[in-house]
């Protein structure tokens, strides 16, 4: 079976981007109609899609088209909606890194930083933070959310062979 959802997705510093999509269904997508799941059919969605498609590999489409990312959920009576397979593609775009391209966008820490899209009350909240900072001795140079690394900083430690995250 080919899978489509892995197969369409880039693969940047040998990490594979699982949060991309592979596929966008069109606002007027057609149907070729409801399909009754018989006891045959239950945790099968390949058996399906062979039946519509005379294809496996169109799986994927039938789950993402019916909103089930647990095919072994599937059971006797439930209704699927068979999407048309003609017309089952929408044109999408990648997501861009921020710098990548003719882009003007900040990452969400230069946003944050920037000061100019804040409100008065957290510009004068980050002021207050940055001047409590300066005051101790091990405070903050960085004022940033809590989901943030300051710059330098990882996620990820690794001392005597033991991988902290």
């Amino acid at each position: 079976m080919k899978f489509r959802s892995l197969d369409k997705k880039r693969i940047e510093n040998d990490k594979l981007r699982m949060t991309e999509p592979f596929i966008l269904f069109t606002d007027n997508q057609r149907e070729l109609g409801e399909h009754t799941v018989s006891l045959d059919e239950v945790a099968r969605p390949d058996l399906i899609a062979l039946k519509y498609y005379k294809n496996i590999d169109f799986v994927e489409i039938i789950l993402k088209y019916n909103n089930i990312s647990n095919p072994f959920s599937i059971n006797e009576g439930d209704v699927l909606i068979i999407p048309v397979s003609d017309d089952l593609l929408e044109q999408w775009k990648p997501v861009k890194k921020v710098g990548e391209g003719k882009t003007s966008e900040k990452s969400v820490r230069d946003q944050f930083v920037d000061q100019k899209r804040l409100t008065v009350v957290d510009k004068k909240r980050i002021e207050y933070l940055q001047k409590k900072a300066s005051e101790k001795e091990n405070g903050s140079k960085q004022i940033l959310p809590p989901n943030i690394l300051k710059e330098g900083d990882s996620n990820i430690r690794i001392d005597n062979d033991i991988i902290t995250i």
